[in-house]
């Protein structure tokens, strides 16, 4: 889920306890506080931390260290137990740190005479800065990652990019996915998403949470299959758009999206997830949300490379991460990795890399062998 930032004055110091907590989401980053005369909710019923941080990443494929350049950043919150004057300072100092670059990298993706550079500038969430602020966050401090993707040259994982930049392999992890438009959450229309965590306490801890009248949250302990969905939907997106770009009607539509996601499930399983989440919330139903409803950013941009626009102009004057195009990248790699035919995948990273044209992929792909259906 990327994060668009808009511009507010730098936070106050922000207090690590579980009335009070910094997250992101698909269209904005706010500090969320209760109101004084209220009071605060019950912190999460498991121990020994009452915080839970929110991560969200400001792209979703994500760029390693070694092929880090200055760029966007997460955020994240600190410690959760009383620290001392001297390190009340210090964190003062690198969420200060972090809300500055921020607010600086939004003023620039803004800019008309950036916009070229929209794409490469907004697909490097940095190990780094996790590295930079490891110090500072409670070794049991929860993550919930709201980010779908890939790490390109790694092809690792939010979960396994989040303990190992913290150098802390049992630092409790969180992903929320789904089929979810920031703006129906807004607007409280009612909503289905997944939260899921090896850890199953957590799972359920962060499920009562998040959950309210108009959005019902589900549990799993599959995260390399709700993580692998949330990345590889956004690339069947493009493809869907495309089809519908070219006007090559509902039949062709059903036929891709039906083959895109046995693809998905080839996959996901080789990788060790469960087919059953691929078939579930989190898989099948963020897909047909992001391929078929025009809301979704990767579906824009199949719709605009199907009708005949070229990528780069499509990606300049868009004001929005298309999460598609990066992880595209990604695809061919695992494929090759897990020994896995992913033919309309593939297509599309193949077309966004200008090797293949729309026209063409479809000839290659209604030219294939007639098979029996797995």
């Amino acid at each position: 889920m990327a994060a668009l930032l808009l511009e507010f004055p730098p936070p106050p110091f922000l207090n690590c306890n579980h009335h009070q907590f910094l997250s992101s989401s698909k269209t904005s980053l706010r500090l969320h506080n209760f109101p004084s005369k209220t009071p605060p909710p019950p912190p999460p019923p498991f121990t020994p931390t009452t915080t839970i941080c929110f991560l969200s990443t400001v792209t979703s494929s994500a760029i390693s260290k070694e092929e880090k350049e200055k760029g966007p950043h997460s955020t994240a919150v600190a410690s959760t137990r009383a620290p001392d004057e001297g390190s009340q300072q210090d964190r003062r100092k690198v969420v200060q740190i972090a809300w500055e670059k921020l607010v600086r990298w939004s003023r620039s993706w803004r800019s008309k005479n950036n916009k070229t550079d929209l794409l490469e500038r907004t697909n490097k969430f940095s190990s780094s800065f996790l590295e930079g602020i490891a110090e500072y966050v409670d070794p049991d401090l929860p993550f919930i990652s709201l980010s779908k993707g890939l790490e390109l040259n790694t092809l690792r994982m939010m979960s396994q990019i989040i303990p190992q930049a913290l150098g802390n392999p049992y630092q409790p992890f969180v992903l929320l996915s789904g089929p979810s438009f920031a703006l129906e959450l807004m607007n409280k229309l009612p909503t289905a998403m997944v939260v899921a965590s090896k850890d199953k306490k957590l799972a359920h801890a962060t499920q009562q949470l998040l959950a309210s009248s108009h959005l019902r949250i589900s549990t799993s302990r599959d995260v390399t299959g709700v993580e692998i969905a949330g990345a590889l939907k956004n690339v069947l997106a493009i493809a869907a758009g495309i089809v519908e770009g070219m006007n090559l009607g509902n039949n062709s539509m059903a036929a891709l999206v039906a083959q895109g996601c046995s693809e998905i499930r080839w996959l996901a399983t080789k990788m060790g997830a469960k087919p059953s989440t691929i078939t579930g919330l989190s898989g099948t139903g963020d897909i047909m949300l992001t391929c078929f409803v025009n809301l979704s950013r990767n579906r824009t941009v199949g719709v605009r490379l199907g009708s005949g626009e070229k990528l780069d102009d499509i990606l300049s004057s868009m004001n929005q991460v298309a999460e598609g195009v990066s992880t595209a990248g990604a695809v061919i790699a695992l494929a090759q990795k897990y020994n896995v035919k992913m033919p309309v995948l593939t297509a599309v990273a193949r077309i966004i890399d200008n090797e293949l044209t729309p026209k063409k992929a479809v000839l290659e792909l209604m030219s294939l062998p007639q098979v029996e259906e797995v």
